[in-house]
This record gives C-alpha cells, sequence and structure tokens, in this order.
C-alpha cells in the first residue's frame, strides 16, 4: 500500500471511530432523557410488582475470606477507557483478575467493619467486591455505617454486582446521591441525582434495598432515591465498595462498619 493510501485509510478509521464515539455519546444522553421522563411512571408501576418484599434470613459475610482486592494498577482499571470500546462491540476482554494484596490500606475488622487508609496518588482507587459466581444473589437489604474521613471524590456501593463493566451503583459524590448503570461498558451516570451530602468525619446509616428491578437507598432512615431499571439488566449478583480520586492531592480515608445483607421474598 502506498504511503498516501495509508494515510488515507488510517484517517479513514480515526473520523468512523470519532463518529462512534458521537453516536455512543449521543445514545447514552437519550438514555438518561427517556429514563428520567419516564422514571415516575415506571417506578409506581415496579413498586406494585414488587409489593409484599419482607425481611427474610440474613445472608452470611465472611469478611475475612470472601471479599476480593484490587487497586489503580488492576488491568481492568488500567486499561478500562480502550477495553470499554471492546466490550461494547460485544468482544472478550481478558484480563488478570487475580486478587492482589491491599497491605494497610484496608483493614477488615470484627462485625464486617471495613477501614480504607491510602496515602494520596494521581489515580487512587480502593476496590472491594465479592464473587459473583459464588453469591448469586437475587433481592436483598444491605446495610452499613459509613464515615468518610477525607474530602475524597467518589464513594460508592454497587449492587447485582457482575463485573467491572457491569453493575448497578448508588454513588455518593459532590454533595450529591447518583444513581448509575453500568452495562457492557457504558456508564449510564445521573439517571437520578438528589442532594445528599456526607459530611467528612459524621457517620451516617445507610439501606440499600433491591428488588426485582426496584432499587432504594435511604440515608439515616429517609428515603433519598428510589429508582428503577425497566429493562432488567442484572437479576442477581452480589455487593461492591469502590473508593476513587483523582486529583493527586487528597488521601481515601473512610470507614464501613455494621455491615449486613439481608435476602428479601418479593414472591
Amino acid at each position: 500500500m502506498s504511503r498516501q493510501g495509508w494515510v488515507w485509510m488510517r484517517t479513514g478509521l480515526l473520523i468512523s471511530g470519532a463518529g462512534a464515539h458521537w453516536r455512543a455519546r449521543l445514545r447514552d444522553m437519550a438514555t438518561r432523557l427517556a429514563y428520567r421522563a419516564s422514571r415516575p411512571l415506571i417506578v409506581r408501576r415496579s413498586i406494585r410488582q414488587a409489593a409484599g418484599a419482607a425481611r427474610g434470613r440474613a445472608v452470611s459475610l465472611d469478611p475475612w475470606n470472601l471479599w476480593i482486592f484490587h487497586d489503580q494498577t488492576w488491568p481492568r482499571i488500567v486499561s478500562r477507557f480502550r477495553d470499554r470500546i471492546l466490550v461494547r462491540q460485544g468482544a472478550s476482554v481478558v484480563a488478570d483478575d487475580s486478587e492482589q494484596e491491599a497491605g494497610s490500606r484496608v483493614r477488615i475488622g470484627p462485625a464486617n467493619s471495613v477501614t480504607f487508609d491510602a496515602p494520596l496518588c494521581p489515580q487512587n482507587w480502593l476496590y472491594l467486591h465479592l464473587d459473583p459466581s459464588d453469591h448469586p444473589w437475587a433481592d436483598y437489604r444491605w446495610c452499613f455505617t459509613v464515615r468518610r474521613l477525607s474530602d475524597f471524590r467518589e464513594l460508592q456501593f454497587a449492587f447485582r454486582y457482575r463485573d467491572f463493566y457491569n453493575r448497578y451503583r448508588y454513588r455518593f459524590e459532590d454533595g450529591f446521591l447518583h444513581f448509575d448503570i453500568v452495562h457492557r461498558g457504558t456508564f449510564y451516570n445521573s439517571l437520578s441525582r438528589v442532594v445528599c451530602p456526607l459530611d467528612v468525619d459524621e457517620w451516617y446509616r445507610v439501606e440499600i434495598e433491591v428488588v426485582g428491578n426496584v432499587f432504594s437507598c435511604r440515608v439515616g432512615g429517609r428515603l433519598v432515591s428510589l429508582d428503577c431499571d425497566p429493562t432488567a439488566r442484572f437479576r442477581q449478583g452480589p455487593i461492591a465498595v469502590i473508593l476513587w480520586e483523582d486529583d493527586g492531592i487528597t488521601p481515601i480515608r473512610a470507614q464501613v462498619r455494621e455491615m449486613s445483607v439481608h435476602a428479601l421474598d418479593s414472591g
């Protein structure tokens, strides 16, 4: 191939790639707008379908053996921007998912308590999750008490977690509680957004309930966000706790304690 032909081929690939990027951005924007417009009706209908859920048996959490830890050096995080494109295209992304050593950054104590303490660095991630193949949980209530000890950027609590590219999550950031859906590498962020600051050095009791395709988050006993996924992308999966900061000057420090998961019967 001539040099001119090679240049035209590369240019065409770049243009088509840019076009795909903007088509994806427009599709994501349309999804968010459609969700927000139809959310009240969808939530009401889904609540009726999920009515009758009751507290069931407690799901056993053995933090000494079950939590899987990753940080910013995990290949899924390092190559996340490239891999998301491949996942959206239906490709299988292979990465080393071996558990990493947390060291002193994550300390797991009695009564299902976890202390996070990571010094500042340019990209700081603390990522704890349970193995979905071992925990095919469907409907459950996840309760815990949380305290931020530094003003780091993002505190996520993921549920029906399948993998890095697929999960629901409630995300505390910039004084708001966000409901997001991560599906096949695409982040549908802030499908709902409610004012809910978590002040540093204050303890907050959080309850996340997952029944059918209806999800809720209570903070301090108050219902803050009620959400749903009308397409029911994920019908089962365990939990994950993800902390992130990228300003290079703020350490990540937080505590989560009194964690419990109760199975719910929506039948």
